[in-house]
């Protein structure tokens, strides 16, 4: 299947559930499966390959109808068609100390925290460390052959919270051949440890999801604090090893939408590239669910075309994910602002009218 995506012959995507995993071959591929063994990915693999394609690949079909470059298309300047494991994705944990607006408890043990305290789950976050599962995923990374491995992605939770990252890392006989990537929140720093074992690789992207600046962060990415994310970042770019490249995640949302100027800005004043002038990723995504992209309001759209025009990047992915219905929206962050003591519409006072209005 190389011919039509090489993540279905060259790539896992492995989450770490706590007591088991959920796998696919890419984030995007519909038909994930839950299991509790990971020798049975080979034939799981199979049946990817073989499965509805136009269903499962739904979401890069959808970009590159609309000229944007997907991931399946981005997979063959990673990978060759060597039919050799080339790339690996790893929810390390479901160890999270965030509970973003965006997220819920099946991502984070601290949202799931958030639920016991208000009534909506009970009991503690099953193996919230993923210690059991962390031997399986261990014993398993080191029974693979990682001679052609190419590129290694780290996520959560927060990947940084647990040395499950680490260990993975250790295993691997020729990391100057590899680039590792960390999809992280900037809340903590690398220890001095994992810094050491940075330097061993041919590249290192840390790169934090990010859904705002200032007050905008700190509601759609909360409890962090936007002062600690910037010295993060900042002692990043001055302490970390020359092949240490950064970046950001920005997943666009009804409420932070409007305010990309906002954020752009920042990033290009901030951290555009590393202290040897390496230039810096800045990514753009939809968000899903409570407060997925689809849910922007009529005139709010109207109002971000006027702001950045039709064929601003923002303006074409609005156009993407036609409206729907926002009082979805609405129910959710102020359920969160009873829970959390805040208020939305105040902390994004200029588009709180558009959610009125319709």
């Amino acid at each position: 299947m190389t011919e039509f995506c090489r993540h279905l012959s060259n790539a896992f995507v492995i989450n770490n559930n706590g007591s088991n995993f959920t796998t696919g071959p890419c984030c995007y591929f519909a038909d994930n499966d839950i299991v509790s063994d990971l020798t049975t990915l080979p034939a799981l693999q199979e049946k990817w390959k073989s499965s509805d394609l136009q269903t499962n690949c739904r979401i890069c079909l959808d970009q590159e109808e609309q000229k944007q470059t997907s991931y399946r298309q981005a997979g063959f300047s990673i990978m060759d068609d060597s039919l050799k494991l080339q790339m690996l994705t790893i929810a390390v944990t479901k160890q999270c100390n965030l509970a973003c607006t965006s997220c819920g408890s099946h991502s984070s043990s601290f949202w799931h925290d958030e639920d016991v305290r208000n009534g909506i789950a009970s009991g503690p976050f099953i193996d919230r460390k993923g210690v059991n599962a962390d031997l399986k995923l261990i014993e398993w990374f080191d029974s693979l052959d990682t001679t052609n491995l190419k590129y290694i992605k780290f996520g959560g939770g927060e990947p940084l919270m647990n040395n499950t990252h680490r260990k993975i890392l250790e295993l691997i006989p020729n990391p100057q051949d590899i680039i590792v990537q960390y999809t992280s929140n900037y809340t903590l720093f690398p220890t001095a440890k994992t810094l050491a074992q940075w330097d061993r690789f041919k590249l290192v992207k840390w790169i934090g999801s990010i859904d705002g600046v200032g007050k905008h962060f700190e509601y759609l990415r909360w409890p962090g604090q936007f002062n600690i994310i910037e010295q993060n970042i900042t002692r990043g770019i001055q302490e970390c090893p020359s092949n240490v490249m950064f970046g950001i995640e920005h997943t666009l949302n009804p409420f932070n939408v409007y305010y990309y100027d906002k954020i752009k800005q920042w990033f290009d004043n901030t951290m555009a590239t590393n202290r040897f002038g390496d230039t810096s990723d800045f990514n753009i995504h939809p968000c899903w669910g409570d407060i997925g992209i689809e849910k922007t309001p009529p005139l709010l759209r109207e109002s971000i075309k006027q702001k950045y025009g039709e064929n601003h990047p923002i303006s074409i992915m609005l156009d993407q994910y036609p409206y729907t219905e926002h009082t979805s929206a609405i129910k959710w962050v102020e359920k969160l602002d009873k829970w959390r003591n805040l208020q939305w519409d105040t902390t994004f006072n200029d588009i709180a009218k558009y959610f009125n209005s319709h």
